[in-house]
């Protein structure tokens, strides 16, 4: 439900220029509450207009083959364009979690522990395997690699992301969802498999699974 007051324009005292994933929530919520969209947007509604906007988004790479970081190929409108478009799946998502009554900043958490567990950083450093195709005595061998600390790859899942943003219920920054998706990658050796379209690939993946 929507915050009784929320003036989406106001900064926060601190840290005006983070917003919050909750933050972007009260601002989607109050904008449909402000025009009686609620009615529209039930989780089924919601799901097919993200689906719409991450086709928006896949259009503007459409016929380019592979695209640097950064996009270099890009002009300055296009990339104002990928912007808009990006935004558009972001608040859409945010309004989708809201619709369905799911905590996206525990959920974040959740997952990327959950991935930790699956994709342990030793083991698949530098390698875009799936982890069904890794073996037991691969993951033996991490654990042996593991520092003397009494951690194992399975149970020393929280310490190789920021604690502050991996602990506690409060709402998390969208930079530190960068920030903690950023170290994870880099734990692995994964930015060289991060081009602009392969993880518009993995978006468009992720987004046929939740359909």
């Amino acid at each position: 439900s929507c915050p009784a007051t929320v003036d989406p324009l106001q900064s926060r005292e601190e840290d005006s220029h983070f917003l919050s994933l909750e933050d972007v929530r009260a601002m989607m919520c109050t904008f449909a509450e402000e025009r009686d969209w609620h009615k529209f947007h039930t989780p089924r509604n919601v799901l097919l207009t993200l689906v719409g906007e991450v086709g928006e988004l896949s259009e503007l790479f459409q016929w380019r083959g592979e695209v640097q970081p950064g996009l270099p190929e890009f002009s300055p409108e296009q990339r104002v364009r990928v912007g808009e478009e990006l935004s558009d799946v972001l608040l859409n998502l945010v309004l989708l979690t809201d619709r369905c009554g799911v905590d996206f900043s525990q959920a974040v958490r959740d997952k990327l522990a959950k991935n930790a567990a699956k994709y342990p950083a030793p083991v698949v450093r530098g390698s875009s395997r799936k982890y069904t195709e890794y073996t037991m005595a691969e993951l033996d061998r991490a654990n042996a690699a593991v520092p003397q600390s009494g951690m194992t790859v399975s149970n020393s899942i929280p310490l190789e992301l920021p604690q502050s943003s991996m602990q506690g219920t409060r709402s998390l920054a969208l930079e530190e969802v960068r920030v903690l998706m950023h170290t994870f990658a880099e734990d692995r050796d994964w930015h060289k498999y991060h081009t602009p379209r392969n993880l518009l690939l993995a978006l468009v993946g992720e987004v046929g699974e939740l359909s």
